[in-house]
């Protein structure tokens, strides 16, 4: 259908801007839609089907019932709703229709914010030139060994599977 359009769309309102027949042909070797002059014309004339027409008439209902809970109705309520007023529909029917509306309904909870950066942060370079890059799965990242500095106790630490081992098993990496 949108093909359909994009034929429509060359129109003017004297007639056609360019002949039916090289667009389709163009959309045929371009964009490999096969659409023929006379199909064009046919779809053109034939009038919507029942289920278009069936899904306006649903769509001004569904938007009824949506704006008229504050727009909180999800597509459960839509649909228990609309089965409430006696109309008998898909479930699957009103969420395609509310996802073409672009209706959705409320969400619960909050929305965590956990970091915010301020506009004119600027990330720091990295002074230590670390590599993090790990040839393998479920290997240490960056050098075998680490040394840690605390304020009056260094100490030199091994990375073993990107944890670092307890203190007291660094005087065996030594020998």
């Amino acid at each position: 259908m949108k093909f359909i359009d994009m034929v429509s769309g060359y129109r003017e309102t004297d007639g056609l801007l360019w002949r039916t027949q090289p667009i389709c042909n163009v959309l045929n070797t371009e964009y490999g839609v096969g659409i023929s002059v006379s199909g064009y014309y046919a779809f053109k004339s034939r009038s919507p089907s029942i289920r278009a027409l069936r899904d306006e008439r649903l769509k001004e209902r569904i938007k009824d019932i949506y704006h008229g809970n504050y727009s909180c109705y999800g597509v459960r309520k839509v649909w228990h709703q609309l089965s409430r007023n006696g109309c008998t529909v898909a479930r699957c029917t009103v969420e395609r229709l509310m996802r073409e509306l672009k209706l959705h309904g409320a969400v619960r909870g909050k929305v965590k914010i956990t970091t915010g950066a301020g506009k004119g942060t600027v990330s720091v370079d990295d002074l230590v030139k670390r590599v993090f890059y790990a040839p393998a799965p479920q290997q240490a990242m960056g050098s075998r060994f680490h040394l840690c500095v605390y304020p009056g106790r260094p100490g030199l630490h091994r990375l073993y599977h990107r944890r670092i081992c307890p203190k007291n098993h660094w005087m065996d990496m030594l020998c």
